[in-house]
């Protein structure tokens, strides 16, 4: 998965939401599942994802994922605010829709059903659209006059 800067440059919101929706991740530990969200969830977020998977599991959220799909509020937040409201990828409807889709993994998760990525939306490579501020290595050598394993001071 490539920097989610590309998504900016490339002005592609469906591209980005396909990229997304393959990155969904949940790991189960016991009587804790494990949640790795991509967005950054605003105070009632969490509480919400937790009271939708009940009282019998323990919703541990970890930003481990390897991109950023913006904001994430609750419905009534959406209404409220004005920045993180309105950067959100889904709108509105965005927290209930990554609820929507945990919930249907969790029960898979629970049920020891295989899960089926076929026919899963594959985020696209775009690795020659991207460009980046990093200058390459021009040389990669022992100093001058040293050689290669050379002690170069003891102690």
């Amino acid at each position: 998965m490539g920097s989610p800067a590309v998504f900016h440059l490339l002005n592609d919101r469906a591209t980005a939401r396909r990229a997304l929706q393959s990155q969904l991740l949940l790991r189960q530990t016991g009587k804790e599942v494990w949640r790795a969200p991509l967005h950054t969830h605003t105070p009632s977020h969490p509480r919400q994802v937790g009271e939708a998977w009940g009282k019998n599991l323990t919703v541990v959220i970890a930003g481990l994922t390897n991109t950023y799909a913006s904001y994430v509020t609750t419905f009534e937040e959406y209404q409220a605010q004005r920045y993180e409201g309105g950067f959100t990828l889904f709108g509105p409807n965005t927290l209930d829709a990554y609820i929507q889709e945990f919930k249907s993994l969790a029960k898979d998760m629970v049920d020891g059903a295989p899960l089926n990525t076929e026919d899963q939306p594959r985020p696209p490579n775009l690795l020659s659209k991207q460009w980046s501020l990093v200058p390459p290595v021009v040389t990669d050598s022992v100093p001058w006059g040293m050689q290669e394993g050379a002690e170069r001071w003891s102690l």
